[in-house]
């Protein structure tokens, strides 16, 4: 008996141990620049009609954004919204802004449904222009995935960020622009 409440304490602890430790070694994938000091462009809240989706909030190593990597956006959800809306509503806008062909759209689409999970309200969503021209996610500090399309990267974030997004107030503001 005594042996199987060892073995069994045993075995509880190695598994704590294995799953502390994925997590530890998660959060060590974020980039260097984001775990000691990252520093805010500008932030903005997207809404629909009278809803509060999330908070967004765009941040690079020295306070200052221009288009170039590295930079983040996080977006903190104030409501759930399934990964499929998620990936429907990205290619949509990637689509208006003319972003790729409809291969390439598919071949990214593929890629955001294997790796965007639901979000719930409270879960945070960090997407991190590398430079190399890729860009990782991160759900709540764990890294999801990482695409090394450049391409991909620039649709993405020009989602947020180009001159030509469908809320340019809240692109204005995350890039730290006056209002027009």
């Amino acid at each position: 008996m005594r042996r199987t409440v060892l073995m069994a304490g045993v075995f509880w602890a190695s598994m704590m141990l294995s799953v502390i430790g994925g997590v530890q070694s998660s959060y060590a994938q974020l980039p260097s620049w984001l775990e000691t000091s990252p520093q805010l462009v500008g932030e903005a809240r997207f809404r629909l009609f009278f809803f509060d989706i999330y908070q967004a909030a765009l941040l690079t190593p020295d306070g200052r954004y221009d288009g170039a990597a590295p930079y983040a956006l996080r977006l903190s959800f104030m409501r759930d919204v399934s990964s499929q809306t998620i990936v429907d509503t990205s290619l949509d806008e990637m689509r208006r802004q003319a972003s790729g062909n409809e291969s390439k759209l598919e071949e990214w689409a593929d890629w955001m449904g294997q790796h965007f999970p639901d979000m719930k309200n409270g879960d945070e969503a960090l997407m991190v222009a590398l430079t190399n021209g890729g860009m990782a996610l991160y759900h709540n500090q764990v890294k999801l995935g990482q695409m090394d399309d450049p391409a991909f990267t620039d649709a993405f974030f020009a989602i947020w960020l180009s001159d030509n997004a469908l809320k340019s107030d809240l692109s204005r503001q995350l890039r730290g622009l006056r209002k027009e």
